[in-house]
């Protein structure tokens, strides 16, 4: 099921209610997705524009990923997989299951993050992870300076190595931190001109790219970089990077 379990995000935004009291649950229940009778009152999972049009709490909107696979309400480990999956990149999960589906609940604002990785889940458990997707995520989170897009394609243990100066960081706390040093030191950071090259069965892709730097004076710097990223069940292990030139992701650098 894990392999087949073909995630899609809905287009609606939606909100957990409750409790709700007996006058307002008939105004509000034919728009419910979801009703649930629990021991302190009737909770719904509404969309948002209804419940902020009751005077309702909105503000913690959520996406619905649905799993087009047809799950048995016996199978073992779907579920935990989508949680686990989520929960390693720090994204809430509330999932709902269904006759059919199983349908998972996020932060909209990780929406399209656990989306992709629900992807690469799926694409892991049939040994057909894309890797040359998993870069182009990971840099154009870089780009963008979106920490949550580039830790959702790391693992928690992931090293990260910057090979031609001696630096070497392990685990998610000192990768974010360079990061964030590399985004406080820079206007703006800009990776382009691309040359990937997978080694099938290898579970290693190599990058080769330029470099563009906006510095906090407007000058640029450009330089020329190669990475080798090391990855296993759709996220990356490690990445080791190549760099012409000083270390602009320097550990030690303050902003």
């Amino acid at each position: 099921m894990i392999a087949g379990m073909r995630p899609v995000l809905t287009e609606e935004t939606y909100v957990f209610a409750g409790p709700i009291g007996q006058q307002a649950a008939g105004a509000l229940t034919p728009h419910a997705i979801c009703t649930f009778h629990e021991a302190e009152g009737l909770s719904l999972i509404l969309p948002l524009d209804v419940a902020a049009r009751h005077s309702l709490d909105v503000s913690l909107p959520m996406r619905c990923i649905t799993l087009s696979v047809q799950s048995a309400l016996n199978g073992v480990g779907l579920t935990a997989a989508v949680g686990g999956a989520l929960a390693e990149a720090g994204i809430a999960a509330n999932i709902v299951a269904a006759f059919h589906h199983d349908h998972a609940f996020v932060p909209a604002a990780q929406a399209q993050t656990a989306l992709e990785l629900l992807q690469a889940r799926a694409a892991a458990e049939t040994g057909k992870i894309d890797g040359a997707a998993l870069v182009r995520r990971y840099f154009a989170a870089v780009d963008a300076a979106d920490l949550d897009g580039v830790l959702a394609t790391l693992h928690d243990d992931c090293v990260f190595t910057v090979e031609t100066h001696g630096v070497r960081l392990e685990g998610r706390e000192a990768i974010s931190g360079m990061f964030r040093r590399l985004w406080a030191n820079h206007r703006a950071v800009r990776h382009y001109e691309f040359r990937v090259l997978a080694a099938p069965g290898w579970n290693r892709i190599a990058a080769q790219f330029q470099v563009e730097n906006t510095e906090k004076d407007g000058s640029l710097t450009h330089k020329s970089n190669c990475n080798f990223f090391d990855f296993r069940d759709g996220r990356f292990s490690h990445i080791a990077v190549y760099m012409a030139g000083p270390n602009t992701l320097d550990h030690n650098r303050a902003p």
